[in-house]
C-alpha cells in the first residue's frame, strides 16, 4: 500500500501542474484510475505513439469498452515516478505543455 499511496501523491503533483491537459481520477479502490486527457487525438492513437516511442504504457479506455478521452493509469509499480517524467518528457516534446 505504501507504493500506491507514495505513486498516487507523485501523480497528483503532476496532474496539478497540467490541469488544462488533464482530469486526473484519483482511485477509488485498487491501483488504477482512468484520467482523461483532453486532446484532439484520439486517446488511442495517442497511447500508441507513446508506447512506441518512449515505452511508456497507458491503456486507452475503448480497451475497456469505455468512452471518451480516457486513459488507465495503474499506481503499484515501483518504478512509476521514472515512467511519469518520461511521459512528461514525451508531453514536452510534443508541444502538449
Amino acid at each position: 500500500m505504501n507504493i500506491i499511496e507514495n505513486n498516487i501523491k507523485i501523480a497528483e503533483e503532476f496532474f496539478d501542474k497540467y490541469p488544462d491537459l488533464f482530469t486526473f481520477n484519483k482511485p477509488m479502490a485498487g491501483p488504477v484510475a482512468f484520467n482523461k486527457m483532453n486532446i484532439d487525438m484520439p486517446i488511442g492513437e495517442f497511447c500508441d505513439k507513446l508506447v512506441a516511442e518512449k515505452g511508456v504504457l497507458l491503456l486507452p479506455s475503448d480497451v475497456f469498452f469505455y468512452e471518451g478521452q480516457y486513459f488507465r493509469m495503474g499506481f503499484g509499480r515501483k518504478n512509476f515516478k521514472e515512467n511519469l517524467a518520461k511521459f512528461e518528457e514525451y508531453l514536452i516534446e510534443k508541444q502538449y505543455v
